[in-house]
């Protein structure tokens, strides 16, 4: 009985528990940098720089991620700097990958996932 308990217990955490390989891939031409915010978790990525059609891993790890709605946000240059160009937001969750693909109008939205739910949220696709 003690077993069960115990074993319930670790898999409610481990559901709750986040580890997510994010996937960002750029189909297009024009430089731009991506960052994503996770509200819950109380933290976001570095900015990752694109100048051309590529992909690029990051890795998230936490407790309970799926709190808050995610923040991903392009920053395009004008004039020598950067500024901000399009965000997109959802709750993400879960241990597996998510994509998320920017094209030229520079929109991050999520393509496709693994292990990975995703709701409330226009980058989930």
């Amino acid at each position: 009985m003690k077993l069960s308990i115990l074993l319930l217990l670790v898999t409610l955490l481990a559901l709750d528990a986040c580890k997510i390989t994010l996937k960002a891939r750029s189909r297009t031409k024009t430089p731009f940098q991506l960052q994503v915010y996770i509200p819950s978790l109380k933290q976001k990525t570095e900015r990752v720089t694109f100048n051309g059609p590529g992909e690029k891993k990051v890795l998230i790890e936490g407790g309970s991620c799926m709190d808050k709605k995610w923040v991903f946000k392009t920053w395009k240059q004008v004039d020598g700097k950067w500024v901000g160009a399009a965000q997109n937001s959802g709750k993400l969750g879960g241990s597996g990958w998510f994509r998320v693909i920017v094209e030229d109008n520079l929109m991050p939205f999520g393509n496709d996932r693994y292990g990975i739910a995703c709701s409330e949220g226009a980058v989930c696709g």
